[in-house]
């Protein structure tokens, strides 16, 4: 539900609400380690590709599945101040995508940059922020080492967006990306991935 007012739950969560809590869990996680995050970030997901998804032409519906009664189902569109929950889950996918090292989202991916394929010629700026994670999501890496490592490494870094945390007390601390490891010798190094090649 969106809000509570006296006491009662009012307002069903649409596709951004649903969108933009998934990320709050992803990025949680990617600082925290908590393999609970990570747990509640995948079932939202699914609740999200199973309610939300448009089967038939991509992309993701404004309202869940079966919600109200609507003349029509409209999609959640445009980029304005802040993204649109399409775009949201672009960028929502991509990472799980690496963190959990599956393909099962790649059809998703790809049902929402084709649904709005023609949309984003036709109007760039209101879909800036489809285009901005879809360049974002080409240069993730996976940041791979012990808890402490890879938060410290966290730390340096402020706000790592195109990080992916694996913790994992077997592991040197090393950046993979791009179909190889390189291993970190001083934390310092992580400064010069940070936001590599995507502008």
């Amino acid at each position: 539900y969106r809000y509570i007012r006296n006491g009662k739950r009012q307002g069903k969560g649409v596709l951004e609400d649903y969108a933009f809590m998934l990320d709050l869990l992803i990025s949680s996680y990617n600082y925290l380690g908590d393999k609970e995050l990570l747990t509640k970030a995948i079932k939202i997901s699914n609740y999200i590709n199973s309610k939300f998804y448009d089967y038939k032409k991509g992309g993701y519906f404004l309202s869940e599945d079966g919600e109200g009664k609507l003349p029509q189902k409209i999609h959640d569109e445009y980029d304005s101040v802040y993204p649109s929950g399409n775009a949201m889950m672009i960028w929502n996918l991509e990472r799980l995508k690496m963190l959990l090292e599956t393909n099962d989202y790649d059809p998703y991916i790809t049902g929402i940059k084709d649904r709005f394929s023609k949309s984003i010629s036709r109007n760039p700026i209101g879909n800036i922020s489809k285009i901005e994670y879809t360049l974002l999501s080409s240069k993730i890496y996976q940041l791979r080492g012990k808890n402490d490592q890879v938060k410290k490494s966290l730390q340096i870094l402020r706000y790592p967006l195109n990080f992916i945390a694996f913790y994992d007390e077997d592991s040197e601390l090393s950046i993979c990306g791009d179909g190889k490891c390189q291993i970190v010798e001083k934390p310092e190094m992580i400064l010069n991935y940070k936001y590599q090649i995507i502008y």
